[in-house]
């Protein structure tokens, strides 16, 4: 082999040998961004389990101008800024038509007015990243018709 054909064989492995780095570097930056996504989304999910716990206290106590709920209330309200800061927030059901994607269907009801397959009521919020992704799907009692209603 001659002198010229070993380097034009040495470039190529070079170049090879860069290349291979490349994606390398983007294949375990990737990785990267999906373990804290995933870190994330789970540090995001304990946060909303405490809220679900806040709401059901605040749901379960009478307003009679104590200063425990104006407390409780200031806590939640701090809470929620500290979800929407780290980028998760509650999105709205109630009237909406069912998506599988946002919701979770655990029961159904028939009532005169309201369209058919829209959430009636919400039993759990639902959640969402700043990107749009659901983070949790809310937990929602869905519009029937009579027939296709629950006893």
């Amino acid at each position: 082999m001659t002198a010229n054909g070993e380097s034009t064989e040495l470039k190529e492995k070079y170049l090879r040998a860069l290349a291979d780095r490349e994606n390398l570097k983007k294949r375990m930056s990737g990785q990267i961004d999906q373990a804290v996504s995933k870190e994330r989304r789970e540090m995001l999910l304990s946060f909303i389990e405490v809220n679900d716990s806040l709401d059901q206290a605040l749901r379960d106590r009478k307003e009679d101008g104590n200063e425990w709920i104006a407390g409780m209330k200031a806590v939640r309200r701090q809470f929620m800024e500290v979800l929407k800061r780290h980028g998760a927030e509650p999105f709205r059901a109630v009237g909406r038509s069912f998506d599988p994607q946002r919701h979770e269907a655990v029961g159904r009801e028939s009532v005169p007015g309201y369209p058919e397959g829209a959430v009636l009521r919400v039993l759990r919020r639902g959640y969402v990243l700043s990107d749009g992704a659901v983070l949790r799907p809310a937990r929602v009692i869905v519009t029937c018709s009579r027939e296709n209603s629950i006893p």
